[in-house]
């Protein structure tokens, strides 16, 4: 067996609520808020960024509970969406991070995102963001498996 195929088979065998549950962490993001109002983020980044993953947190520990209860919760819409919902989250928070930055061309805005780049804030999208993608990947893969295996059996 190939190392590709055993990392497979370990996040199949993960949690699904663990990996829902993870999610109510990015309560970390509201932080973001905290350094706006204090003049350290641009507006432009810090409310999107921050009351996203807010809003995620706040959400993670009903799907995860759902899940808990009730295995065919995974099989929902609304297990699907709760887990794009976090992803688009940090795709909003990177391009509006990036639109901040001038990135695109755009003024800068005032006050920088630079104090993303030095810790430990930078752990957050150095570390953090690409971790907490990798367990909503997951979940997803997870959900996947579980509709193909289902229906591949006869009924």
């Amino acid at each position: 067996m190939n190392a590709s195929h055993g990392v497979r088979n370990y996040v199949h065998r993960l949690s699904p609520v663990f990996l829902t549950s993870v999610q109510g962490l990015r309560i970390l993001g509201g932080s973001f808020l905290f350094l706006w109002w204090f003049g350290h983020l641009p507006a432009l980044f810090a409310w999107p960024a921050g009351w996203g993953d807010v809003l995620v947190a706040v959400l993670a520990p009903t799907v995860a509970a759902a899940i808990a209860y009730d295995s065919r919760f995974i099989h929902s819409r609304a297990f699907v969406g709760f887990h794009v919902l976090g992803l688009l989250d940090f795709a909003g928070a990177v391009g509006t991070g990036l639109i901040a930055r001038g990135t695109f061309g755009f003024v800068a805005s005032e006050p920088a995102t630079s104090i993303l780049g030095e810790l430990p804030l930078s752990l957050i999208p150095g570390f953090a963001v690409p971790l907490w993608i990798c367990f909503h990947l997951a979940a997803l893969e997870q959900r996947r498996v579980m509709d193909s295996s289902n229906t591949a059996t006869p009924a």
